[in-house]
């Protein structure tokens, strides 16, 4: 079984939740946590607890990230107009230009109809996270029992 959290340190400021005492130093069997975290020294003592292989994952430049969002949106369909893609650029350009944060930019830039006005995109995936949250507990989606049930599966595992 593998386990993924990506951007861990961008869930919480909690240097409690950041210590990941929560996740017990030997996993039983064939489990395994895959997470990814900034290279950062404040995060050096998660290398530390747990035996880890480290990658470096850089941001990517502004062209890269809009390469990445256009190539995400027309797997998906989809497109945007020139108004949203200004939303989007001036967004990316303020923003860490991390995967975690373009992947939910792509995800809301493929929710967008021709017709909504372009929306002023935070610069924060945690924001972005939360948004994405909120739109999967809306009852039409699948609402906020599910998605509190489900979060709350994860985080006891």
């Amino acid at each position: 079984m593998l386990i993924v959290i990506d951007g861990i340190d961008q869930l919480s400021d909690d240097d409690e939740f950041l210590s990941m005492n929560w996740l017990p130093e030997k996993l039983e069997g064939n489990i395994r946590v895959l997470y990814t975290v900034l290279n950062r020294p404040e995060y050096y003592s998660l290398y530390q607890r747990h035996s880890v292989i480290q990658y470096a994952l850089t941001p990517f430049d502004n062209n890269d990230a809009l390469n990445y969002i256009d190539l995400k949106l027309q797997k998906m369909g989809r497109t945007i107009t020139s108004e949203q893609l200004l939303s989007i650029r001036n967004a990316i350009n303020k923003s860490d230009k991390l995967p975690l944060y373009l992947n939910l930019v792509a995800y809301f830039a493929s929710q967008m109809r021709s017709y909504d006005p372009a929306i002023d995109f935070s610069t924060d995936a945690k924001q972005l996270l939360f948004l994405f949250f909120d739109k999967l507990s809306m009852k039409e989606n699948h609402g906020d029992l599910l998605v509190k049930k489900v979060l709350s599966y994860i985080v006891t595992s």
